[in-house]
């Protein structure tokens, strides 16, 4: 389970005043240090850097120009378009152009003073709901403009509705020569109203949605759908309204998840049957991305959006059907098995990327009976075609099932169930809870923008529970620590190394002054995740704000003493353990297995922090549980959920030399988790130890390649800065664990091995290809049968791991 982190952009007040006012001091006398700090990070990581940013540009008017003088007359140096000197952009990293407007003004060959403003229309415009087509037109009258336009100020009037502007200058302003690194700046623009802070969740039917916190002032608010065309450079132009609720509503759930398919081979009915079972999707090349946010809008105006949300980074989350080329679900016998115990644990999805998952069946047990059916049997000729039909009397066990988060239902047919199929069907059922890994949150980590706001709010307080309220938190102290420059972390970049050593530290206020990049507060928050989840002695934090003067403001869930006493206690437990399990000689693998056989031996799943979660809907859990959510949870305690799993792999792992990440997402494309990623032979192998200390299927994620890993675990981009995702990958399943253990089969041989082991024992567990379909492991289970001359075995399958056993 993963300690997710909730992200808000709050139009409240600064959360420093909120912790002052209950009685909470900051650490004061370190703003020379981190001053120091910063700088030397800062040089550490110049040489990587491609661009330099100034100082944030206070917020502008929809209107406003940006006047800048040049040394040069760029006409007499060759630039065609104006932007290739100065260029606005709607991302930071400047491939999506937010049209501008430029006016240059000549006063002799050696300078000109040049005019940055708003383009004839606006960037991101929103169509009136209901002339939202009209508004497609490419050229529109003023007088259509005003009629279909939302909150319409005429041409070069209004910069538009993106939640933030990069202003890139390409070239040296004096001379005209091409910049060896170009400067940022970023500017946001004045609106009516403040921006949803908004975030995306799969619904309980498995649809995309959005949710956000209410804006004051907003009488609605819609659901805008844009399109980023592809080229040298994209842009952005035009909003659709594809859904509107009103002003007390705040979320939207989509009808369908069909408008979110980004695959060529995902229609709604399921995989083309052309695809082979489990093979790589191949994914469209479009000329367009389709982008989805949330606006406000009020008796006078409109908020800018609030977030962009790609459809590419939606779509490993969204479902579409079950995969029914590789569930071979097509014929009489589909949903029919031969013996309550074999009963699917669970079924191939795919989903809006066009990529599988294999998602854990929910079975009816309270709803199962057995009836009796006449069922149409025939044979086929010599051609394919159905003959010799015949009625044929059958008694069944009939299972109703759905899978979570999604809306897909079914049933299972059990063929002449016993007299105590009722016991039978208990052990499925505690068969299906011991996989039961499922995932969410622990308490949300808010961030609060209190930058550009007024002091006055209506917030009561921040959320992170150091308010002095009942809910059982610890007060937070002040950090007695200053930051350390010589901190063992890990960081891809200056800013998330600057926020891990602080936060290492336990700082409660970092200057973010040297980082004017921080100002597009989504690098921040990339940046913060990536020194959260990378360094996991950082432990609990709660709240994460910036004050007017951009400092960042944490929150922690424990006190600075118990903060240490935790850390001191991970350290030398740290020690103690590699003491014990690492050895000279070790190859890297053999280090890395050591590390996961120690954490499954010595480790126990937090279930009661799971039933709190889920108790709690995912959104938070009772702060006495705080600890299963990190490494002092497993390592100190023995219990703890995925991302305490996950941690504490990693400290581990770092302490034996080995080169780790944690890995974040979702389990089954549904639920939040982490997991993680080791370096042997040159590829990032995935190693899920939470699931891996399941005996059904020990060490099922155990060195994946991506092919494998994928249909289990979908990552999302949080746990390290964009730029470097691409870099961990894993092809090769020579490292697998199956593969070392010499327990892998092709499904010709597995047949015989699985009886051998059954004949020595009552349970085996072996791996065959990564990708089989229930028709195929009932196939090779009712082969072993006969080969024992067994009336029934009972087992399932998952990611090719066959677990078989005698007795249930």
């Amino acid at each position: 389970m993963k300690h997710r982190v909730r992200i808000l952009i709050a139009l409240i007040v600064v959360f420093a005043l909120s912790l002052s006012a209950c009685g909470i001091s900051l650490p004061g006398g370190n703003a020379g240090q981190n001053g120091n700090l910063a700088e030397d990070i800062k040089g550490k990581y110049a040489a990587n850097e491609d661009y330099i940013y100034l100082p944030s540009i206070a917020p502008v008017a929809r209107d406003h120009k940006f006047e800048l003088e040049m040394g040069f007359n760029p006409v007499d140096l060759g630039y065609e378009v104006l932007s290739e000197i100065i260029g606005v952009y709607a991302d930071a990293n400047f491939t999506i152009e937010a049209q501008s407007n430029w006016d240059v003004e000549q006063h002799d060959h050696d300078n000109s003073t040049i005019w940055v403003g708003p383009a004839r229309s606006p960037a991101l415009w929103i169509g009136n709901e209901i002339h939202e087509k009209a508004v497609q037109e490419e050229y529109l009258s003023e007088e259509r403009k005003q009629e279909t336009v939302f909150n319409y100020k005429g041409e070069f009037s209004d910069w538009g509705n993106l939640p933030r502007y990069f202003m890139v200058q390409w070239v040296d302003l004096q001379t005209g020569e091409k910049l060896e690194k170009p400067i940022v700046q970023v500017f946001e623009v004045k609106q009516e109203l403040a921006a949803p802070r908004t975030s995306f969740y799969v619904s309980e039917k498995g649809r995309a949605s959005f949710k956000w916190e209410p804006v004051k002032g907003a009488e609605s608010y819609i659901v805008i759908e844009t399109v980023i065309e592809e080229g040298s450079t994209s842009d952005v132009t035009m909003a659709t309204v594809i859904g509107k609720v009103d002003g007390d509503q705040t979320s939207w759930e989509a009808a369908s998840n069909i408008p979110f398919i980004t695959a060529e081979n995902v229609a709604e009915e399921g995989i083309d049957s052309t695809q082979a079972p489990g093979a790589e999707t191949v994914e469209i090349t479009p000329d367009s991305m389709k982008c989805y946010g949330v606006v406000a809008i009020g008796a006078d105006g409109n908020s800018a959006v609030g977030k962009l949300f790609k459809d590419k980074d939606l779509a490993s989350q969204l479902p579409v059907s079950i995969a029914y080329s590789t569930r071979k679900a097509e014929g009489d016998n589909s949903n029919t098995v031969n013996a309550v115990g074999l009963l699917p644990a669970q079924i191939p999805i795919i989903m809006c990327d066009g990529t599988m998952i294999y998602k854990t069946i929910a079975y009816d047990y309270e709803g199962a009976k057995v009836v009796n059916e006449t069922w149409l049997e025939y044979d086929e000729d010599i051609y394919g075609n159905p003959v010799n039909y015949r009625q044929l009397e059958v008694t069944i066990l009939k299972v109703n099932w759905s899978l979570p988060n999604t809306d897909i239902t079914g049933y299972y047919n059990v063929l002449d169930p016993p007299s105590n199929w009722q016991d039978e069907l208990q052990k499925v059922k505690e068969r299906q809870e011991s996989l039961d890994r499922a995932s969410g949150t622990g308490n949300d980590v808010t961030f609060e923008d209190g930058r550009n706001q007024d002091t006055e709010s209506d917030s009561g307080g921040n959320d992170n529970g150091n308010d002095g309220d009942d809910s059982g938190k610890p007060a937070q102290e002040p950090a007695t620590n200053a930051p350390v420059k010589d901190a063992d972390v890990f960081a891809t970049n200056a800013l998330s190394e600057y926020l891990a050593v602080n936060m290492l530290s336990g700082a409660q206020s970092i200057a973010l002054d040297k980082f004017p990049e921080a100002a597009d507060t989504d690098y921040l928050i990339d940046a913060f995740f990536e020194a959260y989840y990378q360094n996991p002695l950082i432990l609990g934090v709660d709240g994460l704000a910036l004050d007017h003067a951009g400092n960042l403001i944490v929150g922690y869930q424990e006190n600075a003493q118990s903060r240490e006493i935790k850390q001191g206690a991970i350290k030398e437990k740290i020690a103690d353990i590699i003491k014990e399990t690492i050895k000279d000689g070790m190859s890297p693998l053999e280090k890395e297995m050591a590390i996961n056989q120690y954490l499954c031996d010595n480790g126990e799943y937090d279930m009661a922090a799971l039933k709190d979660a889920q108790a709690n809907n995912f959104e938070y859990v009772d702060p006495s549980f705080n600890d299963s959510f990190n490494a002092y949870g497993i390592l100190i305690d023995g219990v703890g959920v995925c991302s305490s799993y996950a941690a504490a792999f990693k400290l581990l792992a770092d302490a034996a030399g080995l080169e780790v990440i944690v890995t974040t997402g979702t389990l089954e494309g549904s639920v939040a988790h982490a997991w993680n990623r080791v370096l042997l032979d040159n590829e990032w192998v995935s190693v899920d130890v939470t699931n891996n200390d399941t005996p059904e299927l020990v060490n099922a994620l155990l060195n994946l390649p991506d092919k494998a890993a994928a249909t289990a675990l979908v990552e999302d981009e949080e746990y390290m800065l964009d730029k470097y995702l691409s870099n961990y990958t894993a092809a090769s399943d020579k490292n697998e664990y199956y593969h070392v253990e010499s327990k892998f089969f092709n499904t010709q041989e597995i047949v015989s091995q699985l009886a051998s082991g059954l004949k020595s024992g009552k349970m085996v567990t072996l791996r065959t290809d990564y990708f089989i379909a229930d028709e195929e492991f009932s196939a090779i289970a009712q082969q072993v049968m006969e080969q024992l001359g067994a009336s029934e075995l009972y087992g399932f399958y998952w990611l090719g791991v066959i677990t078989l056993s005698t007795e249930g």
